[in-house]
């Protein structure tokens, strides 16, 4: 097994993520974040630690990643890498077992409307998650559409009218923005979407009302007789190769 030279967390059975310099010689499982750990700044994967994948999957650990992106943006890491796991997705809104969705928890039409005032008052940018694909559409705001392109695996966002989108098949969206734009918005947006999280930069990302990462995480390890008190490893490599 590979040292990890990177500060690594224990996931406790509360969801809570403690972090140490530590090594482990044998982890029951490893939950990987992706963007700014699996990926660069600019959503790109690093081919070293697409090995690192490979080699855990060698050692026969279990592999789950969870993320922000929708599902294909990390199945895609885990087919390039040629190995199973499962994905936690668009912030625990939707979990896939590798071949089947098992949850999947829509925004909400009274939520997905609030979002589109909101984007629309303070011009920002929206990024749409839903049975469509990635529908973008600006505000004012730049998109940072080559972020959102490497984040959907090289899927090329749509333009369109977000407003005309069916809110019930709506999962997840950003808000995009400047950094300083979401800087001075911040007290507005956590007010106006509880939960929400700044998944990058330059977004926001609105899951349904309840709906956590953490959840998605706890399902995803259960189904497989994980739990998350055991010997599990959470990964967080700040876009560096995991491992030397």
């Amino acid at each position: 097994m590979p040292r990890v030279r990177h500060r690594l967390g224990v996931l406790s059975s509360g969801g809570n993520i403690t972090f140490a310099q530590r090594e482990f010689t044998r982890p029951t499982n490893v939950l990987f974040d992706v963007d700014g750990t699996l990926t660069d700044a600019s959503s790109r994967v690093l081919p070293e630690n697409i090995r690192a994948l490979q080699q855990l999957h060698a050692a026969g650990i279990p592999i789950t990643l969870a993320t922000g992106r929708i599902i294909a943006g990390a199945a895609d890491i885990l087919a390039e890498a040629g190995v199973p796991g499962w994905v936690v997705a668009e912030g625990g809104s939707i979990v896939w077992d590798g071949h089947t969705v098992v949850r999947r928890h829509p925004l909400g039409a009274a939520t997905y409307a609030r979002a589109v005032r909101f984007a629309e008052e303070h011009r920002l940018g929206m990024v749409v998650n839903g049975e469509e694909g990635v529908v973008v559409q600006s505000f004012g705001a730049p998109l940072f559409e080559d972020v959102i392109c490497n984040a959907s695996a090289g899927r090329e966002p749509l333009r369109g009218d977000v407003a005309a989108l069916a809110a019930d098949t709506i999962t997840k969206l950003s808000f995009s923005g400047t950094e300083t734009q979401l800087d001075r918005l911040q007290e507005l947006w956590q007010a106006a979407f509880p939960g929400a999280v700044r998944g990058h930069a330059h977004f926001v990302d609105v899951v349904a009302p309840g709906v956590t990462k953490w959840e998605g995480i706890e399902l995803a390890l259960r189904a497989r007789g994980l739990e998350a008190g055991e010997e599990g490893v959470v990964v967080q490599s700040f876009g560096a190769p995991l491992f030397e």
